[in-house]
Formats: structure tokens, sequence, C-alpha cells
């Protein structure tokens, strides 16, 4: 249960009907603990929304995903339909291909200033490295920090949709990061970690991690997150 309350909720399944959104938004209501937020398409949060108004929730929309392709005016378009539909956060992947082909730094930052312009100011932003696909510790670690220096209010290891998704090795990268920049600038950025989540004890090891290198003080949904499909489940009805 120490989890659940840093938890975002996932569903991403594109084609999700109907019946398949309400059961998701029961196990959600009937958590023992409430998660974090909701991590969902925004075509789908204002079914989710309208059966979870009464509770305390963040609803962050999966935007760019998962293969981070889409092109500026498709992205632009989403995040429009997020912040309509109620969107308190967005998941944007970035586009990591791209960058993977390029190695340009300057692109990201004008990606992310893109992003941040559609959104305003009181949308929260997480921004999705693929770090299964990037892998370079180097590389991962100088993304953390350039998200860092452009304000992004979370850093997240993946999308879950590629072979590898959250490592130790990357999530040490991001956390060195995040704090030599906190350390040079005062500013703390969160870091969500997502992909290939499969058990408790797994993400009680990142739980540990972060305590470690960066203090119980980032233990709180404003600066750690995890996100998790299955996961949920298996912490919040370990008897099913």
């Amino acid at each position: 249960m120490l989890l659940l309350p840093l938890m975002d909720a996932t569903y991403l399944e594109e084609k999700a009907t109907t019946e398949q959104l309400l059961a998701f938004s029961h196990s959600v209501r009937q958590s023992p603990i409430l998660p974090a937020g909701i991590c969902v398409y925004p075509q789908h949060l204002s079914l989710l929304r309208s059966e979870l108004r009464d509770l305390p929730l963040a609803w962050s929309a999966a935007i760019n995903f998962p293969s981070g392709t889409l092109t500026d005016a498709q992205i632009k378009e989403q995040i429009k339909q997020a912040r309509n539909l109620g969107a308190t956060e967005l998941d944007i992947v970035m586009p990591y291909s791209a960058f993977l082909k390029e190695k340009n730094m300057i692109a990201v930052s004008d990606f992310i200033a893109m992003c941040r312009e559609q959104m305003g100011n009181t949308i929260l932003l997480k921004l999705i490295l693929e770090t299964g696909e990037i892998q370079d510790p180097k590389m991962i670690y100088e993304l953390s920090y350039l998200c860092c220096e452009q304000r992004v209010d979370f850093i997240k290891t993946s999308t879950g949709k590629v072979i590898e998704g959250a490592t130790l090795v990357a999530t040490a990268n991001i956390l060195q990061a995040i704090k030599e920049f906190a350390a040079h600038k005062q500013h703390r950025v969160g870091l969500k970690v997502s992909g290939g989540l499969k058990s408790q004890a797994q993400a009680l090891e990142y739980y540990e991690q972060v305590k470690l290198m960066l203090g119980v003080d980032w233990l709180t949904p404003k600066l750690f997150r995890i996100g998790a499909s299955h996961l949920f489940k298996t912490i919040a009805f370990p008897e099913a």
C-alpha cells in the first residue's frame, strides 16, 4: 500500500470499449487507497472524469503516444483536446527516433517549448524520454538535465510500449541530473518510472533508489510517480 498514493493508474488501450473503461474506473474507485492520478488517451478523459469526478485525482493524457512521431500540428491538436477535456497533466513522448538520428538537443528544447506554449502554465508536463531506446547513460543524463533546464515537471522513463522499459541504470542517470540541477538552481523536478514494472518488489527498488539519491522529501506524488496498469491492480487487489 506504500506505493498506491504514488501511482498513476494507467489505461492506455487506444481502442478501449466503454465497458473496459468503466471497469477501469470501477477498479480506481474500489482501491483501498487512491492513486495519485489517472493516465489515459485524451479521448477517454471525458468518460472517466464523469465517472470519477468526485475523487481527488490528477488527470493526465498521453500525447504523441506511443511512437513519438506525430507532426507538430497533430500534437498541438491533441494537447488542445486534452485541455478542453480537463487534463491537469500531460505525459508527452519526445520525438526520440528523430533525436537518435540527429542528436539535436536544440530540437528537444524547441519541442518542449512548443508543448509548453500549447499547454499553458497550469498543466504539469511529464516528458517521456523512452530510455530503453536511447540507452546510452550519458545521453540519458544530458537529456534529463536539459529537461530540468526547460522546467519539465517530471521526467518519465518509458511508454511501456517498447521492448525495454524502465531500468535502474536509466533512472540513476535521470536522478543524478535532477539532483545536480536541484543543488545548482534550487528547483526540484520529479521522476516518473514507467515501463515493464511487473511486481511490487520491482517498484520498491525504484522507491528505494529515489530515497537514497534524493532523500525522503522526493517521495511524494508531487515529485515521484509510478506509472502502472497491471501493477496498480496487483497492489490494490492482492487477493483478486
